[in-house]
């Protein structure tokens, strides 16, 4: 059975169940600073040292990235309006033919500062939100009046490819149809359910719980309206649980949940690799393609269905479920045990 492809991937590639990674690295991070005036309690950034990617190291990842085969390109933060070359990152993006999209919180969302990012060519712009009422978001981010404002100006400029972020939790799962409502209110075509990651301290103890997935599962499978819901892939649980409702019909291949080294490669501000930017395991390689091929830390990630541990050995959801890899890593010290409290784990019979 084939494990990776050795070609540009097509978009069937993405759920063919004998993939489990690409031969080329298919998106790119860059964490352009970690500069933030905020303080959200999710946050999972550990230094308080303020620091940034030089436009040298930016420029010269993207030109590796591209060579390596990579085309889609995030570019995030802290909060990513903090950095000062974002334009001329943009521009480069769109020279080397890489999709390029941008998360911020909406903090410094100026109606000026957003038309620059649109017309230096950005393709989507994230806003990350929480909850739909200030009293909601609060529980895990700061600056809601911010990311309504962004939502707005978005909606002026009539800037189709915008998004909103939303990292559930045990706070704001319930508040999923509000955010659907939302959504609407603001003409935003896609909301995107992100999986929370163990924050600054490695804590995870707000992690949405069994019924706080079911009740999700069960309102987007039967949501009618105009908003897209659709869980990132690390969020493997949810799209699990979705997959058993028929809803996910496709939930297989590279993203039926965590893609660090599979589909994505990381690139920090000091312009070392790693596979995710919750994996903080950074190592030095000139060029992004021979760390895609010679790296023996993303051939362990990549082979992690081999060496499973309950509760993801033997789980029901085991064959369309693969959790975020940090959380295993940051709360077990392994890569093996998965999510060990996982709240939707059952035995098979």
């Amino acid at each position: 059975m084939d494990k990776n492809i050795n070609k540009t991937p097509e978009i069937s590639d993405f759920t063919n169940p004998n993939i489990r990674f690409f031969d080329k690295p298919w998106q790119m991070n860059l964490e352009l600073t970690n500069a933030c005036p905020l303080n959200c309690p999710q946050c999972y950034i550990h230094t308080e040292e303020p620091f940034e990617m030089s436009l040298k190291t930016a420029l010269s990842r993207l030109q590796d990235g591209a060579l390596a085969g990579v085309k889609q390109v995030n570019l995030s933060g802290g909060e990513t309006l903090c950095y000062p070359h974002l334009e001329t990152i943009i521009h480069e993006c769109k020279e080397l033919n890489m999709n390029c999209a941008i998360a911020i919180s909406g903090i410094n969302a100026t109606k000026e500062k957003l038309s620059a990012l649109i017309n230096a060519g950005v393709d989507h712009i994230f806003i990350s939100l929480n909850g739909s009422t200030k009293e909601i978001n609060e529980h895990s981010r700061d600056g809601f009046e911010h990311a309504i404002k962004a939502l707005e100006t978005l909606t002026e400029l009539d800037f189709k490819n915008r998004h909103i972020n939303f990292v559930m939790n045990r706070f704001n799962a319930k508040n999923l149809p509000g955010m659907a409502l939302l959504c609407e209110k603001y003409a935003i075509p896609h909301l995107a359910i992100l999986c929370l990651k163990p924050d600054s301290k490695n804590d995870l103890r707000f992690f949405p719980d069994k019924d706080d997935m079911v009740i999700a599962a069960d309102f987007i499978n039967k949501y009618k309206g105009s908003v897209k819901i659709t869980p990132e892939p690390c969020f493997s649980q949810l799209k699990a649980l979705l997959f058993s409702y028929g809803k996910e019909r496709e939930n297989t291949g590279p993203v039926k949940g965590c893609t660090a080294g599979r589909t994505t490669v990381c690139v920090s501000a000091d312009g070392r690799l790693s596979p995710c930017r919750h994996l903080d395991i950074k190592e030095d390689f000139e060029h992004i393609s021979d760390y895609w091929k010679n790296s023996e830390f993303l051939n362990e990630l990549r082979h992690i269905e081999d060496h499973r541990t309950p509760p993801c050995h033997g789980c029901y959801f085991e064959e369309q479920c693969l959790p975020c890899q940090a959380i295993g890593l940051k709360l077990r010290n392994c890569l093996n045990t998965g999510m060990t409290q996982c709240p939707l784990a059952v035995r098979k019979l």
